[in-house]
């Protein structure tokens, strides 16, 4: 028994938390993305995807609000993350602090008759956000800001992602931003539990080999 305890209190001294692990939605590689722009005619020509991310800008928006949105050619499935991660960079000369994210599943007339969207609200100041390097902003999905539709977010049946400039009415700023790296994390079985599997596996044979 003692042998035993000492074998689990070095485990415990050398255990090493596990990395959670990622589903990228989109790289934004400038390969098989597709979006359409809402709230400003002039996004069209102003998102561009570039080798390696989005870049938004310059574009003078107008009653406050321009969103970019992602519709999926194929439906990813989500399930089993529980935040999305983006990672954003200003432009130069942005103008735009308030912005805010979306995701909403498909609706479905006997699956899913009242689809499910949840909403965030963040400003560039609060996050961080600079003209250098690109910070990473996180979307906690047991935590949305608001929620609307039945409640319940089917992640494997999601239609859509939208990353919104602006919230205020009737202004007008410049919104330029760079977008990349566009994921859903899914959290590793913790160490601490992984580790009282293995225990608990081994007091039972140990216990079978005494019987």
């Amino acid at each position: 028994m003692t042998r035993f305890l000492s074998i689990s209190f070095l485990l415990l001294l050398t255990i090493q938390p596990l990395a959670a692990q990622t589903i990228v939605i989109e790289d934004f590689d400038n390969s098989g993305f597709d979006f359409y722009t809402a709230g400003a005619s002039d996004w069209n020509t102003s998102a561009v995807i570039g080798p390696s991310y989005l870049t938004i800008g310059p574009n003078a928006m107008g009653n406050g609000n321009a969103t970019i949105s992602r519709f999926f050619r194929t439906i990813p499935d989500l399930t089993g993350i529980t935040e999305i991660q983006i990672d954003l960079r200003l432009g130069s000369g942005n103008q735009v602090n308030q912005m805010g994210f979306y995701i909403a599943d498909a609706f479905d007339p006997v699956t899913n008759p009242d689809p499910t969207s949840f909403q965030w609200a963040f400003t560039v100041l609060d996050e961080g956000l600079n003209t250098g390097d690109f910070t990473t902003v996180s979307f906690d999905l047991s935590n949305p800001d608001i929620v609307l539709g039945d409640g319940t977010l089917q992640l494997d049946n999601i239609q859509e992602l939208i990353l919104i400039g602006g919230a205020v009415a009737e202004e007008t700023l410049d919104f330029r931003m760079d977008v990349d790296n566009l994921v859903g994390v899914v959290p590793e079985p913790t160490s601490l539990g992984l580790l009282s599997a293995g225990l608990a596996t081994l007091v039972w044979r140990r216990r079978k080999g005494t019987q």
